[in-house]
């Protein structure tokens, strides 16, 4: 798994499974959540998102329970 995906990840067990950041919010925010520029943030993203380990939701990211996987 790729540097950014597994910040990503950190971040969301940190805070329990939910941040209300999105791929919309500000480059900002992302970097002050994340260290990750706005482009390595949404492709983080975009690949937890493929793999079913987040759900993008419109108020932010929720991370999926991925036990079973």
């Amino acid at each position: 798994m790729e540097a950014g995906a597994i910040k990503i990840l950190k971040v969301l067990v940190e805070e329990e499974g939910f941040i209300a950041v999105t791929d919309k919010s500000s480059p900002e925010d992302i970097q002050f959540y994340f260290q990750l520029s706005e482009k390595a943030f949404k492709r983080s993203l975009g690949k937890l998102y493929k793999q079913r380990k987040v759900e993008i939701r419109e108020n932010g990211i929720q991370l999926t329970d991925t036990k079973g996987t």
